[in-house]
């Protein structure tokens, strides 16, 4: 009962001070009416894409199937091209590209000015993400063309921005190719010096083919010097003819110098049949690792000569129509209730002062 009385208390004091109440909040509404006609209006431009995959910068390797490139990208690539657009890269090429400084009447001699610039601008750039997993730029201005051609700038911007990211981690990746080529080419020419030496040095020139060349006639001029020694020998004891034995003894001489030849030449096809055989293998293999470097290497270099999109462009900023701000109607009905509520609020106060 208490309470009900004390609501009535309330309602007959505000009864009794409606005009006034009224009044007042006319007259603020009247004034920050006309105080809002003097705000100036605000456009918004905006531009929405999505970010690319790193996949597109990637050099394809021969036989890859196209259809396992990714082209949008994934949250991580999204996140790049956030932290490239809340960056003060964009901010600098913005002023530098429009003139901020005089645009938003800064004097750039005086102190702060650079902290001021940076506070207009984040109130009037913005830049976030969609529910589509989208990245949206705007940007206000007072001009509805600088707007849009500022928020096309900076996205264009941001899309260099993060080639440049992707395009760096290339080079370094190709520098490391280069070094791995060059080091490679040395070693080869070392590999290649050393071979041809024990080439020489051993008389191998072909391993396969000399090792079956020495396993087919090796038994034929042995069996053969061995066999003509032996029958000179017989011929000796049994006292053949003098010109028989005088014509097989050149003969066996012949054959002798063919298999002693023969003999020191298969034991140095021996002596150098495992290190050249050793260093014939690490040539190959270092051979076909440089040949896939080298391939890389050139795949690599054309990704990297070779331009890409950062982003992939859904909405381009357009000249905005109607305005974003002020909203002056929320600005007068909002002003409006709050001197009321205000103004109620003083006259109960002073009702309860008088009580006491």
């Amino acid at each position: 009962m208490e309470q009900r009385e004390n609501l009535l208390d309330l309602i007959n004091v505000l009864w009794n001070w409606r005009r006034p109440l009224i009044l007042m909040t006319l007259i603020a509404t009247i004034l920050t009416a006309v105080v809002s006609l003097f705000l100036p209006n605000y456009y918004k431009s905006t531009s929405i894409f999505y970010a690319a995959h790193t996949d597109l910068a990637k050099p394809a390797a021969i036989g890859e199937n196209e259809q396992r490139r990714l082209y949008y990208g994934e949250s991580e690539d999204l996140n790049r091209l956030m932290s490239i657009a809340k960056s003060g890269k964009i901010y600098d090429f913005l002023i530098n590209e429009f003139d901020l400084y005089e645009h938003y009447e800064i004097k750039k001699e005086s102190k702060n000015a650079r902290h001021k610039l940076n506070l207009k601008l984040e109130k009037l750039y913005n830049a976030k993400k969609t529910k589509y997993d989208a990245l949206e730029l705007s940007i206000e201005d007072k001009d509805p063309e600088v707007a849009r051609n500022m928020v096309n700038a900076a996205r264009n911007e941001l899309n260099k921005l993060a080639q440049t990211v992707v395009k760096e981690s290339q080079k370094s990746l190709l520098d490391n190719y280069n070094s791995s080529i060059d080091y490679k080419t040395k070693e080869l020419k070392k590999l290649s010096d050393s071979l041809n030496f024990l080439r020489k040095t051993y008389g191998v020139y072909n391993l396969e083919e000399q090792s079956g060349a020495y396993a087919q006639l090796a038994p034929k001029v042995e069996s053969r010097y061995f066999n003509k020694k032996a029958k000179l020998e017989n011929l000796k004891a049994f006292g053949g003819h003098r010109d028989s034995i005088a014509s097989l003894e050149s003969t066996v001489k012949g054959l002798k110098k063919q298999y002693d030849n023969l003999s020191t030449k298969l034991g140095l096809f021996n002596k150098g049949y495992l290190p050249i055989f050793t260093l014939e293998k690490e040539q190959k293999a270092f051979t076909l690792q440089f040949a896939i470097d080298k391939q890389r290497q050139q795949l690599l270099l054309g990704a990297y000569n070779a331009p890409f999109n950062a982003i992939h462009l859904i909405e381009d900023g357009s000249v905005p129509v109607y305005k974003n701000r002020p909203k002056r109607s929320i600005i007068v009905i909002g002003i409006g209730m709050v001197v009321f509520v205000l103004g109620a609020a003083t006259v109960i106060l002073l009702d309860q002062l008088k009580k006491k």
